[in-house]
């Protein structure tokens, strides 16, 4: 074993081994020490630079020897220019740290077109910071997950809740990651917003499709969050009320590093009543905590954790309760090495916990779900003399479950099972090959690795061809596997109670492979816009058979299925005028028991438009427009009187008036009615003193009261409408 990592080193320093000049380091804020993602380092007179990665790391090589002034910048902050002295034999480590600087335009657009640089040929792939969570118009709580449904691919079922559907994936096809932690329930109350407070989010990367081989385990996308590190160089924080929440963090510096920690818990729960026309008892929490540490000017260290947990007590027996609780913690290691590596190690435990107790009503039994999770990722990018990347990794993933639950025929069944899964991956990505840049590698996954292995190879290609200074045209393919599933039925209108189940042999891991095209750019200089199109093919799919009555019965359903689409996307920015406009075509469809249905998530047509106007620095007015074709939907085709045989025995049989039944149509062969709705936000800051401000926030949600129907309760024939015009007012003070 010690020999072939000594024959691997050797094989990565001779493919990197380069006689030209190296500079690398990371940008940092110089208010805060946080690291800059997406920064960019140029080397003046000469055609070398680089951009930041998303922990703010830079590396430049083949610099012509001799002085040269590198300029580093970054939007919303003062660029800075510095003259440094190269020589050959060594390589030099340069930090930078940019001052903050009012900024008098919004720079989403032009952090868009840092972001396209810095993925390069990642089609499908967006970045959302908190200063573009805060844009957004919300009733509740400011939320990511709200934020990026403006993303075309992105779609939910309703606006009540947060769930989301990633180009005809399912809700269970989604990867979460906080920090590198894997995150099994990232909602609160019903899937109404998400358990990350939006104020610790330093960014957030949101790949729709085509995510590379450093990925894997989900068939859908990755939301991959980044946390801030916390103040480096003075004591601070922020205190937010809203009619639902409160909510606080406080960061400082400690030696040679900072800490960063928030807390939200709810304490008036009548909006909660407004959202689901319900009066429902439910008490939440969540804590958020990250330590970051510097060891060297290239090395740092994080602990992070998170806790959260919802409660549910209904006073009627013939109500359950219900409980989700989210723990995990982790620690990550980055550090560079040698002249051109950069190694990243991160390692972490999961932990979710719910279950639904029936209080013994009728004699139900209570449904339970636990994940107990080990999570290691380790990962090295090497940086090549000819500017190429060559990036290698491997993971280990082994999530131990425990479950029980009734299911909808009242068969009551309790397992455990558990997945052993490791994985090796690698990624070349040649920069220069003409016009073209290329992005090719491969997952490979050896599952069950301590019982029965099995193995299963997910090839990975992306490429860029560059039309001109500003016009690119990108593709790509990649193939993904998924072992976990949840037990989910889409005819609930929310989904209550979700059981993560594994995929377990003879049966076979759900399979998606991924086609996209597309072309992206500037069409002027204040003006960006992508257009793509993609085929998602599904096999294998499992669903949990639902209707199991005894234990000879199959576990899961198999299917297939299919998505397509087009979607387009602009992002315009002139003066103090801002806008996204977001518009998806798209069918979806799945093949469960010899059944084809659209499912509930199948929408045609999909509008976002998002405009703002900054009256002002700390003063701004936005408007959010969303429109959407119907959801599919089963009809009522018809009702059954089921009548009781009784004393059939005795010779005196006679029937009793039973119960009625509906007859069902076709199977979501139906649409509801279109959904539009436009929401509102002013929002102004407050200088109190020099390290006091305060900041309010007015949303309004359906500003012309759209009624835009939820569902039909079928045992009662009443129409149950989504939110109504609905005003709402938070103030915060940020010390």
């Amino acid at each position: 074993m010690k020999s072939r990592i000594i024959l691997i080193f050797i094989f990565f320093s001779n493919l990197a081994f380069s006689q030209s000049a190296i500079l690398r380091g990371f940008v940092r804020d110089s208010a805060t020490g946080e690291t800059i993602p997406y920064a960019t380092v140029l080397v003046l007179k000469t055609d070398k630079g680089a951009y930041t990665n998303v922990n703010g790391f830079y590396f430049i090589n083949n610099i012509p020897f001799g002085i040269h002034e590198i300029q580093v910048s970054a939007i919303g902050y003062e660029s800075t220019t510095k003259q440094i002295r190269f020589r050959r034999e060594e390589p030099i480590n340069q930090n930078f740290y940019l001052s903050p600087k009012p900024i008098e335009l919004q720079p989403i657009t032009k952090t868009a077109e840092r972001v396209k640089e810095v993925y390069e040929t990642n089609i499908s792939a967006q970045s959302i910071s908190k200063k573009e969570i805060d844009m957004v118009p919300v009733v509740i709580q400011k939320d990511l997950f709200r934020v990026i449904k403006i993303i075309p691919g992105i779609t939910s079922t309703s606006d009540v809740t947060s769930q989301f559907y990633v180009r005809g994936g399912g809700g269970d096809q989604n990867l979460i990651l906080l920090d590198n932690m894997i995150v099994y329930n990232p909602f609160h109350a019903f899937g109404l917003f998400s358990i990350f407070n939006s104020d610790i989010i330093k960014m957030s990367e949101i790949l729709t499709g085509g995510f590379g081989p450093e990925f894997g385990g989900r068939l859908s996308s990755v939301i991959n969050i980044i946390s801030k590190e916390g103040n480096k160089n003075s004591y601070g924080g922020k205190i937010n009320l809203g009619l639902l929440s409160g909510q606080t963090y406080f960061e400082g510096p400690i030696y040679d590093g900072s800490f960063l920690i928030s807390f939200r818990k709810s304490y008036f729960n009548r909006m909660l009543k407004k959202f689901l026309s319900k009066d429902l008892p439910v008490e939440f929490y969540d804590l958020n905590g990250k330590i970051s540490y510097d060891f060297t000017d290239d090395s740092k260290f994080f602990f992070n954790f998170f806790l959260s947990n919802d409660n549910l007590k209904n006073s009627k027996i013939s109500e359950p309760d219900y409980n989700w609780k989210n723990n995990a913690f982790g620690i990550e290691y980055l550090q560079s090495l040698g002249d051109q590596f950069l190694l990243d190690v991160s390692f972490s435990r999961s932990f979710f916990n719910a279950y639904m107790d029936p209080k013994g009503y009728q004699n139900k039994q209570k449904s339970e779900s636990k994940i107990n999770n080990v999570f290691f990722n380790a990962k090295v990018d090497a940086f090549l003399k000819n500017n190429d990347i060559l990036s290698v990794g491997f993971t280990f993933d082994l999530p131990d479950m425990n479950y029980s639950l009734t299911n909808s025929a009242g068969y009551y069944f309790k397992n455990s099972g558990h997945i052993s899964d490791a994985s090796i991956w690698a990624k070349y990505k040649l920069v220069k090959f003409g016009p073209f840049t290329f992005d090719f590698g491969f997952r490979g996954n050896l599952s069950n690795i301590l019982d029965q292995p099995n193995y299963f190879l997910e090839p990975r290609f992306n490429f860029k061809y560059k039309i001109d200074e500003n016009i690119s045209v990108k593709g790509s393919y990649g193939r993904y596997h998924q072992k976990l599933i949840t037990t989910s039925n889409e005819d609930d209108v929310i989904p209550v109670f979700e059981t993560w189940l594994p995929i377990e042999l003879p049966k076979v891991p759900e399979r998606s492979d991924h086609y996209i095209l597309g072309i992206d750019g500037n069409i002027y200089e204040n003006l960006v816009f992508s257009l793509q199109g993609y085929y998602k093919a599904f096999s294998d799919i499992l669903g949990y058979n639902l209707n199991k009555y005894d234990s000879d019965d199959p576990d899961f359903s198999a299917g297939k299925g299919k998505s397509y689409g087009l979607e387009t996307m602009l992002k315009f920015n002139y003066n103090k005028i801002y806008s996204w406009i977001s518009y998806s075509l798209s069918w979806a469809e799945k093949t469960i028991n010899n059944i084809t249905y659209p499912p509930r998530y199948d929408k045609r047509h999909l509008i976002n438009v998002l405009l703002g106007y900054d009256i002002d620095v700390d003063f701004s007015v936005i408007f959010n427009w969303e429109y959407s074709s119907g959801s599919p939907f089963t009809q009522i085709v018809g009702y059954m009187d089921k009548d009781n045989l009784t004393d059939l025995f005795t010779g005196n049989y006679h029937f009793n008036e039973g119960n009625t039944f509906p007859i069902l149509g076709k199977k979501n062969g139906s649409r509801l009615p279109a959904y539009h709705r436009l929401d509102m936000t002013i929002s102004k800051s407050f200088i109190v003193s020099d390290k006091v401000k305060l900041n309010t926030e007015i949303n309004i949600i359906n500003l012309y009261d759209r009624r835009n129907i939820f569902y039909y309760n079928r045992d009662t024939g009443e129409r149950i409408n989504m939110l109504p015009f609905m005003p709402s007012f938070s103030l915060g003070v940020e010390f």
